[in-house]
C-alpha cells in the first residue's frame, strides 16, 4: 500500500512505538502527520526536524485521548 499523499494521525507519538511508527511512514513517502502527546513533547521535538527532511508536514499537540473534550 502507498502512503504517497496520505496524511496519518499517531495517538501517543513520544512514546518509542509512536516515534518509529512516525519515522517509517515518513521512509514510507507519506505526506503528513498530525502526532499528539500528553506528557513528553521533548522526544516528538528531537525527530521533527528528520521528518521534515523527508519532505512530510507535521503538526504536533498535546491530547489527553481519554478526554472527550481534547479530543
Amino acid at each position: 500500500m502507498s502512503l504517497n499523499n496520505k496524511i496519518a494521525l499517531i495517538t501517543g507519538a513520544s512514546s518509542d512505538i509512536g516515534l518509529a511508527t512516525a519515522l517509517e511512514f515518513v521512509k514510507s513517502g507519506i505526506k503528513g502527520l498530525v502526532l499528539t502527546y500528553h506528557k513528553n513533547k521533548s522526544k516528538i521535538e528531537k525527530i521533527i526536524d528528520n521528518i521534515k527532511e523527508y519532505g512530510c508536514d507535521v503538526i504536533v499537540s498535546k491530547v489527553d485521548v481519554s478526554k472527550i473534550s481534547e479530543i
